[in-house]
């Protein structure tokens, strides 16, 4: 009972940041529209080895499908749609919640567990676009690497014996992080070797032969899964892996996302641990403490944290989001620290706890309303949402409205992503005849037409008497008259 009442209480103070508005805004531009397609074309064809766009195979994305078989799992639930597309995201966020609240449990106490939660949830590195809050790859990535390091830190500092059993279980979820997002799922790996050697446990690790098997197994199913989609298609899959998501520690694959070696700092300090970073500074007390086990995992955080944020500064590429796996290890830091600084309080520990709660739920207010505030902002960000908020909000408004064409002129297919995600999920499962044209003379009289581009909308307003029918955001409806 006691700890269905406890996770019932975690899911009370993480459902506004992680559930709630869930499904309410568009699908987003660029990778959320991309991974929708993928799960959209999964559902439909039943491959779940090959990703594809449109009916054939695409290298686009060609990272692992896990995260892409979970999307299509809750389609077939759910129906093509924004809540199944982004659920995978936000059930990794809720778990790893509850994974930093049980290992606190056990080796720390449940005040820090619920404190680190708390400031989890209301980290906007964390809960944001692109990781918690969409259908991205990058909060079940979290979740795997938050969980295999906290079991393998808990292996280190309990297992008088060597477990053979907890560190097997290491090596399935480094193999789950791998399956999310690649070789991302496998740079915590050199942290947690590092914080062994800080925490004295370097001969208990060089010298289990547990964890060299282990690791070379799990290495292997890494390595298998790519031979066996490379033989699956010889679509040049093997090559491209290799380009964009290896060479990119070493070359500068991306010009136009060159960002300077400060720039995860920067981003912390301005705009995704803005309140919380200024704690950072009271971690060290956590390294002198008396409990042994306590002052462990601060080191092996902290090693793990120093060094995760190394290896994403190195590469001259670097990405807003790639930060995320650091939120949850400086959360619990933050926690432990907040808990040791009170712990000099000579009151008794119900006293303190409740000092420690007025003091996180005081600090935690502002940013738990701007993450709410946040989530109920459902307007198109970029020209490239607009035509797909339309047909998203027309089909609400207009159910009746089965057959529209969507004018639109684009460089590159991809910039059709969004809006193609909506066509075709309303097609297969309304049976409506949505279609996406990109010449005005395929319209005719009587068509149904939404426009978000004004060049394009110079150019109906030449060609036709366009009847307005309503007006979504910066996209219009039509009806062509003659």
């Amino acid at each position: 009972m006691k700890i269905a009442a406890y996770i019932i209480g975690i899911l009370i103070l993480t459902y506004i940041p992680l559930f709630h508005y869930l499904d309410v805004s568009a699908i987003l531009m660029w990778d959320e529209a991309i991974y929708a397609n993928n799960a959209l074309e999964m559902s439909v064809s039943k491959d779940f080895l090959i990703l594809k766009s449109n009916g054939e195979a695409t290298l686009y994305n060609v990272k692992p499908p896990l995260v892409i078989w979970l999307q299509t799992f809750f389609t077939w639930i759910f129906g093509l749609n924004e809540l199944a597309i982004r659920l995978p995201s936000a059930i990794a966020g809720f778990m790893t919640c509850l994974a930093i609240f049980f290992f606190s449990k056990k080796n720390l106490n449940i005040s820090i567990g619920f404190i680190a939660i708390l400031i989890l949830v209301t980290s906007q590195g964390y809960i944001r676009e692109h990781v918690t809050r969409t259908g991205d790859l990058d909060s079940v990535l979290v979740f795997f690497i938050t969980i295999y390091s906290l079991l393998f830190w808990d292996y280190l500092i309990n297992s008088k014996q060597k477990n053979v059993k907890q560190l097997a279980l290491v090596g399935v979820l480094v193999f789950g992080a791998f399956m999310s997002k690649s070789v991302v799922g496998l740079m915590p790996i050199l942290g947690l070797f590092l914080g062994a050697i800080f925490v004295k446990q370097m001969q208990f690790t060089i010298s289990n032969p547990q964890i060299y098997l282990i690791g070379i197994s799990t290495l292997v199913l890494c390595g298998l899964y790519y031979v066996i989609r490379g033989l699956a298609a010889d679509d040049g899959y093997l090559d491209k892996v290799f380009f964009s998501e290896y060479s990119r520690f070493t070359k500068n694959i991306m010009p136009y996302h060159e960002k300077p070696f400060l720039f995860y700092w920067n981003n912390l300090v301005t705009k995704h641990f803005p309140i919380y970073i200024y704690l950072l500074i009271l971690i060290p007390i956590n390294w002198w403490v008396e409990n042994d086990k306590f002052r462990k995992i601060s080191i092996l955080g902290t090693v793990f944290c120093l060094t995760y944020f190394l290896l994403i500064s190195y590469p001259k590429v670097k990405l807003d989001w790639y930060d995320a796996p650091l939120f949850p290890i400086l959360s619990l830091l933050i926690a432990m620290s907040l808990y040791q600084l009170i712990d000099v309080l000579k009151v008794k520990p119900i006293i303190k706890t409740i000092i420690l709660v007025i003091m996180t739920m005081v600090s935690v207010i502002k940013p738990y309303y701007d993450i709410y505030q946040s989530n109920i902002n459902t307007l198109p960000k970029t020209p490239f949402e607009y035509d797909g908020y339309a047909i998203k909000e027309m089909s609400k408004r207009y159910p009746e409205l089965s057959n529209c064409k969507v004018l639109t002129s684009v460089e590159h297919i991809e910039h059709i992503d969004q809006a193609n995600f909506y066509v075709k999920s309303l097609n297969i499962e309304k049976g409506f005849n949505f279609e996406i044209i990109h010449d005005i003379h395929a319209l005719k009289k009587g068509d149904f037409v939404i426009c978000s581009q004004p060049k394009n909308l110079e150019a109906l307003n030449q060609h036709f008497n366009m009847k307005t029918i309503d007006v979504f955001h910066k996209a219009k409806l039509f009806k062509v008259e003659f």
